[in-house]
């Protein structure tokens, strides 16, 4: 299996169980949960770095190409992204059918804490109602392949050969 799809799958796994995990427990008033988005961008980062490195060192020998890198890497951020967006979708449509409705309680006390009209809480909560998982999807695939094509670049740049022998 190529590196960049073992770790691709890892790093989505483990960071879909996290993002699960921390959407269960409340994020973000839970203090283990709190960094839990932090902290799958830093365990993707750790499988790009690795994924670049194995192919580097275990499939060609010590060289690798900066644009070969760049692939390894983005396969990781793609396939980790993809993975993440599917547990969200697993989570809100299977395992807590209630939470884009706790989602809409937590959203009508907050602006009405902030003095908003009963018309502007309506029309956020049929907002909320009917995009809610959409956008969470496509913003997590979004941001997590984007910081990974960052990282992917990142450790390309580091790891690959000189061109000078």
């Amino acid at each position: 299996m190529k590196p960049g799809v073992k770790f691709g799958v890892i790093s989505g796994i483990l960071s879909g169980f996290i993002l699960m995990m921390a959407l269960q427990n409340n994020w973000q008033n839970h203090p283990t949960f709190k960094f839990s988005g932090q902290f799958t961008l830093v365990l993707m980062f750790g499988f790009v770095f690795a994924s670049i490195y194995e192919k580097k060192y275990t499939l060609q020998a010590g060289t690798i190409s900066f644009r070969e890198g760049i692939k390894e890497g983005l396969m990781v951020a793609l396939l980790s992204s993809l993975l993440m967006a599917f547990a969200y979708f697993l989570f809100v449509k299977f395992i807590d059918t209630n939470f884009i409705e706790k989602t809409i309680t937590a959203s009508e006390q907050f602006f009405r804490a902030k003095g908003k009209t009963e018309a502007e809480i309506l029309k956020n909560s049929n907002y909320i109602r009917e995009n809610y998982l959409f956008t969470q999807i496509t913003g997590t695939i979004f941001f997590t392949l984007f910081v990974g094509s960052l990282f992917s670049l990142l450790c390309s740049a580091f790891l690959k050969t000189s061109q000078r022998v």
